[in-house]
């Protein structure tokens, strides 16, 4: 059995106590915010696995930058490790 590295990620937040909501793969942006400000969101992690190029992977960062004005965004993966731009 294969574990989502999302779901890892969550574990060690959820058992200090923090508040954690994990949409899983695909979430659609603007159901992300309208989540946001409801739950007074201050993170988004995002654990990026799939293939995608390091233009395209910069161009969606933008817009969670954008969409998303003082929430911190977290990024891992392997292909975040890719990024060799400065990022916001």
């Amino acid at each position: 059995m294969r574990t989502s590295p999302v779901l890892y990620a969550q574990y060690p937040l959820k058992r200090t106590g923090k508040l954690v909501t994990c949409f899983g793969a695909d979430v659609l942006l603007a159901d992300l915010k309208a989540f946001t400000p409801a739950r007074q969101a201050t993170h988004i992690y995002t654990h990026l696995l799939t293939n995608v190029t390091p233009p395209a992977m910069q161009r969606f960062i933008m817009k969670l930058h954008q969409q998303f004005p003082g929430i911190k965004i977290l990024l891992w993966g392997p292909q975040a490790w890719q990024l060799t731009t400065p990022l916001p």
